[in-house]
């Protein structure tokens, strides 16, 4: 199935919650783990894809005031 990568998305990689840097070829991405800020290369097989969050579904989840 093809996915969309695109640098500074949330990604879990190997356990760990990830920001993909960049890719590296077509299976392979550079991460910084969030809590460490290690920066590792890890096969897309290793990573887990989250939802990612619309414009749209955004200002659904905003109070009534805007804030």
């Amino acid at each position: 199935m093809p996915v969309n990568i695109t640098p500074g998305m949330q990604v879990v990689a190997k356990g760990k919650v990830s920001i993909i840097q960049r890719a590296l070829d077509y299976c392979t991405v550079e991460v910084v783990f969030v809590g460490s800020g290690e920066i590792e290369s890890v096969k897309l097989d290793d990573i887990e894809f989250l939802a990612q969050r619309s414009e749209e579904h955004t200002s659904e989840l905003q109070s009534p005031s805007g804030s």
